[in-house]
Parts: structure tokens; C-alpha cells; sequence
């Protein structure tokens, strides 16, 4: 927090304002879909079911030198590792996909926002998508430490 406010406020002209339903709305894995770019991201898992920025990591070294014009990806090109120890019941994750949500975060961005101009809808992408709300999670889980 700084003197004058926080970090991100209006004081510090770092306000973005009120996020949009569609935007807003989005899960993890449905922003990563529609994303021009996949940063690399580290995450440890540490006991106590918390999650840190340090400690021991896994890196995934992946190819940014382009910015993706056909979105949305394809859940098969997106880089994700779900990790599950044995021992831990009942972990929830909110990997759940919806065409509709993608579909309208795109037509948003690309009518609304500059950076998304340029983007084409990959209509074979969308296709492969249910109507429905859909839990991906099953298909990026490895369990480890089984015996």
C-alpha cells in the first residue's frame, strides 16, 4: 500500500473500472483458452492444500515469440498439469469450459478491445466445445505418489 493509496486505484490512475459479466464470469482454463499469449506460470503445491510462488517448481518452457491470431486454442494445445497426491480427498478445481462464455468474451474483445482487433474466432476450436458447462479437469490430472 502506498501513501496515497493502493496499488491499483484510481489515485494511481490504475483503476481499470467494473469488469464485464462476460469477462468476469470466466474460469481459469476459459481465460488460457481465448489468451494470445501463455505466459509460463509457476505454481507449488505445500502442505496445508496452499499454493506459493517459490519453493520447489516446475518450469514448462513454452514458445511466445508469436501472438496467437486464432483463438479460441485448441484444450489440446493448452498447457496445464493438474497434480494429485494420493492422500489428499476431495481437492475441487474450477476447470469447467463453456462455449457460450468463450464465444462471448470474444466477440467482446473483438469489437471493444484494441489488443483483439486482429483476432479470428477458430470456428473448428468453438466446435469442439459442449453447450453445456464442462468439467475438463480429468483430462490434465496426474496422480502421484501412488503405491
Amino acid at each position: 500500500m502506498k501513501k496515497n493509496g493502493h496499488h491499483f486505484s484510481i489515485l494511481n490512475n490504475m483503476d481499470p473500472g467494473e469488469q464485464l459479466v462476460c469477462l468476469k464470469i470466466l474460469t481459469q482454463i476459459e481465460e488460457m483458452l481465448i489468451a494470445r499469449v501463455s505466459p509460463v506460470i509457476q505454481v507449488t503445491y505445500e502442505r496445508g492444500a496452499q499454493l506459493k510462488y517459490i519453493s520447489h517448481t516446475i518450469y514448462f518452457p513454452q514458445d511466445i515469440s508469436s501472438i496467437t491470431t486464432q483463438l479460441p486454442r485448441h484444450l489440446d494445445a493448452v498447457d496445464i498439469l493438474i497434480v494429485n497426491k494420493k492422500n489428499i480427498k476431495d481437492q475441487q478445481y474450477n476447470f469447467y469450459v463453456s462455449k457460450k462464455h468463450i464465444y462471448e468474451a470474444l466477440h467482446y474483445g473483438i469489437e471493444f478491445d484494441p489488443y483483439y482487433k486482429d483476432v479470428q474466432i477458430d470456428e473448428n476450436a468453438l466446435s469442439l466445445l459442449l453447450d453445456i458447462s464442462t468439467d475438463i479437469s480429468s483430462l490434465f490430472v496426474y496422480n502421484m505418489f501412488e503405491s
